[in-house]
């Protein structure tokens, strides 16, 4: 302030700060070579003038013709313009020189108007071979911001897949939003969010889905970007800014794995050749689906069958010389496969033509893609040495009747023994004959 001759004013005037409930505080305000020294207020020194929203200073005793400019300090989060007297409303945070005459009030309004924007998070799934479950999926998202906004809660407006909008308050800790979920065709509007920050976008992909999904972004109308995260980007004031998050699903690339069984040895029967061994499939990440497979049985014949996998394990059974082809499955997933043990039975295996290694469970294998995964199993099983047993049946007392010994008694023979076995009965006539006794379990 400097008075009418150009000269830097200093005094003291009267000031009076009336407040939104139009109490009053009155002082004096001290100028030194035209600026602001000190305020007085109740005893309470201030270094410069500061007002909250709707309140007023009033300073009296200024001279006349003096030459006043008022100087809002900026603030990056609000807009500044002002008005003196009835003039037209100025863009900025500074006046002109204001030349003050007697007995005329000047009046100088300070407007600030806040600084938001929008940012508005909307999800796509897309691809050829999209199910019920993708359309249905809930993906997670986070934003972040630069500088951080610490416990500040803003509305947002949320729009489901049918367009049914429901509002929230979102809040921000340490520079991060509440979780945010979304499904394909929803978005989260982010209302009245600062212009004086920047934002990021992460969504969260889990394990199960990296497999499944790849992901982008594209930020209004910019660039497609496969990422999973944007880099940082400022908001407009009263605009909203976009940012859209696709999903494509992959079409898995997958291939066929067989299984062969066969049995082998001196010791083999009859019986063991028809026997049903029973193996487990075990896959890395979860696999839950049906496939389809073809059984190849010990006459060639062939046959269509489902096989079910629940939560990465399907079980199955195969006889000597039966093959399984199970079709469609995913190459990118680790395998194993276990034969349940049998005694008597020595077993090896052999996976994709590689090394014949024994024992009854493979290590975990990934597949070739264009190329049929094979697991061939072997049991083996030695001619064991025989030995003889003689099982007779008497009857002793002096009360036996011809009934008695026309009775048939039942025997049950505890063993870990397995097959048909050839025995001969001898009657109490003397009378021989050739019979078979198949021992199970």
């Amino acid at each position: 302030m400097v008075d009418k001759d150009d000269h830097k004013i200093t005094d003291d005037f009267g000031i009076t700060i009336i407040d939104r409930e139009n109490h009053k505080r009155s002082g004096t305000v001290t100028l030194v070579d035209g600026n602001i020294k000190v305020i007085t207020l109740d005893k309470e020194e201030l270094s410069t003038l500061k007002l909250r929203g709707d309140e007023r200073a009033v300073i009296t005793g200024l001279p006349d013709g003096a030459k006043v400019k008022v100087i809002e300090a900026l603030r990056a989060d609000f807009k500044a313009s002002h008005m003196i007297n009835t003039n037209a409303e100025v863009t900025g945070n500074e006046t002109i020189n204001w030349t003050l005459h007697e007995d005329e009030k000047t009046v100088i309004q300070f407007m600030n108007e806040k600084l938001a924007g929008g940012l508005k998070i909307t999800k796509r799934v897309i691809g050829d071979q999209l199910t019920p479950a993708d359309k249905d999926r809930q993906f997670e998202f986070y934003v972040t911001t630069t500088p951080e906004l610490a416990d500040k809660t803003y509305q947002a407006v949320k729009r489901d897949q049918h367009g049914n909008k429901e509002n929230l308050r979102i809040k921000f800790t340490d520079g991060r939003s509440e979780q945010v979920l979304l499904k394909d065709g929803e978005s989260m509007a982010f209302l009245g969010l600062p212009t004086n920050v920047k934002y990021s976008v992460r969504e969260i992909i889990v394990q199960d889905m990296r497999a499944d999904y790849d992901v982008s972004y594209r930020i209004d109308e910019g660039t497609e970007h496969q990422k999973e995260v944007t880099e940082y980007f400022d908001l407009e004031h009263g605009k909203v800014g976009h940012v859209t998050f696709y999903n494509a699903k992959n079409s898995p690339k997958t291939t066929n794995l067989e299984i062969h069984k066969k049995v082998d040895g001196d010791g083999i029967s009859n019986l063991d050749l028809q026997r049903s061994f029973s193996f487990r499939i075990k896959s890395d990440i979860a696999l839950n689906e049906t496939f389809t497979a073809t059984m190849r049985s010990q006459n060639g014949h062939m046959e269509e069958v489902g096989l079910e996998f629940k939560n990465g394990i399907a079980d199955l059974t195969l006889k000597s010389s039966e093959y399984l082809t199970i079709m469609g499955l995913p190459i990118d997933y680790h395998y194993q496969v276990t034969e349940t043990k049998v005694a008597d039975f020595s077993t090896s295996y052999q996976v994709n033509g590689g090394q014949i290694t024994a024992g009854n469970a493979t290590e975990s294998f990934k597949m070739v893609n264009g190329k049929n995964g094979l697991v061939n199993f072997v049991n083996y099983k030695e001619k064991s040495e025989t030995a003889s047993m003689e099982i007779a049946k008497r009857l002793a007392g002096t009360g036996i009747s011809e009934a008695d010994k026309d009775r048939n008694f039942k025997f049950v023979i505890y063993t870990n023994a397995y097959g048909d076995f050839k025995a001969t009965k001898i009657a109490r006539n003397g009378h021989s004959e050739e019979v078979t006794v198949s021992i199970r379990n």
